[in-house]
């Protein structure tokens, strides 16, 4: 693992979140968080396995269930986090 890139990649999902919540979407509490986060997170994570399932040997539809429900936990907590930390001056 490298994790200079792990840590990097996820600064940068955070920062896209934070991002769509505070210009586009006005997010700030942390049920908005979790809510606009599963939703977004669920999109992206089943669009991207579904692409790398089509183009590699790499993973099953089992793997695929597995990575959106774990994916869908982190997207939605972590959004949580961020729609919580944008409202908590209001």
């Amino acid at each position: 693992m490298v994790f200079w890139a792990l840590l990097l990649g996820n600064l940068l999902i955070g920062c896209l979140v934070a991002y769509i919540f505070n210009c586009w979407a006005s997010i700030s509490t942390f049920m908005g968080g979790l809510t606009g986060g599963a939703t977004i997170g669920l999109l992206f994570t089943v669009a991207f396995d579904l692409i790398f399932y089509a183009t590699t040997n790499v993973t099953t539809i089992s793997g695929i269930a597995v990575d959106v429900v774990i994916n869908l936990l982190i997207w939605g907590i972590s959004s949580g986090v961020v729609g919580w930390w944008l409202g908590r001056s209001k």
